[in-house]
């Protein structure tokens, strides 16, 4: 029979890391958090969110249109144009991977 003994002393590390990370941001992390100018200029056609926005002819011209217009199969087609990513659903999941990465101190 072997005996060993497992340290788990960097699990109890990234658990308590991910804990604050998690309290950081409360579960809401604003899109323009996301939409890094550095995150569109790697991975889309443009410099800026606000400049892809404003390229797209959809309307964003209050918080309700801007919802529908994100929901949209026209934004969705955008976005498989003009980008890396074959979906809005895509490019939102890669930037929220990125943003925890640089703001949880692993």
């Amino acid at each position: 029979m072997i005996n060993f003994e497992f340290d788990d002393s960097g699990f109890k590390k990234v658990k308590k890391k991910m804990k604050k990370a998690k309290e950081k941001i409360n579960g809401r992390v604003d899109l323009l958090d996301l939409m890094t100018d550095n995150f569109i200029n790697e991975n889309t056609n443009y410099n800026s969110f606000d400049e892809m926005i404003n390229e797209s002819e959809l309307d964003f011209s209050t918080e309700e249109q801007s919802a529908k217009s994100f929901e949209s199969g026209q934004w969705n087609n955008y976005v498989q144009e003009n980008t890396d990513f074959e979906s809005w659903k895509e490019m939102i999941e890669i930037a929220s991977r990125e943003y925890m990465i640089k703001n949880i101190d692993l």
